[in-house]
């Protein structure tokens, strides 16, 4: 299989569980009205947020509510959303 990074750049996801916000039902309505995938996701890990557009916003799970996006490592926001406690998804 062909990476475009090699494995020693990438970055393992965090151990962290957080609460969920929204329950099954509304994440799954959220995501019935959302079908481009079109989002911005900001973050800040404490010395200021960031901000990027993204098109890959998926829904993984309804129980419990997980979702995932695509980010280049080489991206400026990559090291703060991998640090940052809190990333908000706005879905467009």
């Amino acid at each position: 299989m062909f990476h475009a990074y090699p494995p020693d750049t990438w970055v393992e996801a965090p151990k962290q569980s957080f609460p969920s916000s929204l329950s099954a039902d509304e994440f799954k309505a959220l995501f019935r009205g959302h079908p481009g995938g079109v989002a911005v996701i900001t973050a800040d890990a404490g010395e200021g947020p960031v901000a990027l557009t993204v098109s890959s916003v998926v829904s993984v799970s309804a129980e419990p509510p997980l979702l995932i996006f695509s980010v280049s490592a080489l991206s400026s926001a990559s090291e703060v959303l991998s640090r940052a406690e809190t990333v908000v998804v706005h879905l467009l």
